[in-house]
């Protein structure tokens, strides 16, 4: 992957992701229910477009793999009007995906990382977030506590391998990971206190620029990190 082919890659791409999400994100404001609800399927696919495009990609299958399922849990969670039964699939279908973002992740976080001694408040900071949210939605979770409580502790667990990996990163897409899998861990937290805890007329948006801000973000990273590595590569001979 050169540098001329991946800037262009990512100019189209992200030009095409941007303009949908602006157009996606002004028609959840305006109360356009039919065009959120068509255009929410298309929200992914100049990421994953990019992706798949995309040569020289650490753990390439996995983010592809990560996005589809991503996009599986948008498009499934668009049913949950029909059943309750495809809010329980999309949900899967999200963990699943995180859980694909962690493998991803331990391509770059090498075990003994979590030994050093700045994990310490790492996963007490991250265990503290998983504890207050767990008591926060415990009292309106009913039937749904162990989904719920599985897929609390995947994504924090998702948030500290980003941490771990982004350790062998250079700077920006370090920085831009940890972003992202934080703004992902906003996002669901709103998403469930939203939905079992204390409902608010926000909560569409705010879910939505926190999630698809997280995806454009851990993809960002990734490919950045990649294409770094090609030049470390190619500078080494």
């Amino acid at each position: 992957m050169t540098n001329s082919n991946y800037s262009r890659n990512t100019n189209l791409f992200k030009s095409v992701f941007l303009a949908i999400v602006v157009i996606y994100l002004t028609a959840l404001v305006s109360g356009f229910e039919s065009l959120t609800f068509a255009m929410k399927p298309l929200l992914l696919l100049p990421l994953l477009l990019l992706v798949v495009s995309s040569k020289g990609i650490v753990g390439k299958t996995l983010l592809v793999l990560a996005l589809c399922f991503s996009w599986a849990g948008d498009t499934l969670l668009l049913l949950v009007y029909k059943s309750s039964i495809f809010f329980l699939l999309g949900l899967a279908a999200f963990m699943l995906a995180h859980i694909l973002y962690i493998v991803l992740f331990r391509l770059k976080a090498p075990y003994k990382a979590i030994s050093t001694k700045w994990n310490v408040a790492l996963l007490s900071l991250i265990g503290l977030y998983l504890v207050i949210l767990l008591y926060i939605l415990n009292p309106g979770l009913g039937e749904m506590k162990i989904p719920v409580m599985v897929y609390a502790v995947v994504i924090s667990y998702m948030l500290l391998n980003a941490v771990w990996a982004s350790r062998a990163m250079q700077s920006r897409p370090a920085n831009q990971l940890i972003l992202g899998a934080v703004s992902f861990v906003v996002s669901d937290s709103i998403l469930a206190i939203n939905k079992f805890h204390t409902p608010f007329d926000a909560a569409s948006f705010l879910i939505m620029v926190t999630y698809l801000f997280a995806q454009y973000s851990i993809v960002s990273a990734w490919l950045s990190s990649s294409l770094d590595e090609v030049v470390q590569d190619k500078h080494s001979f």
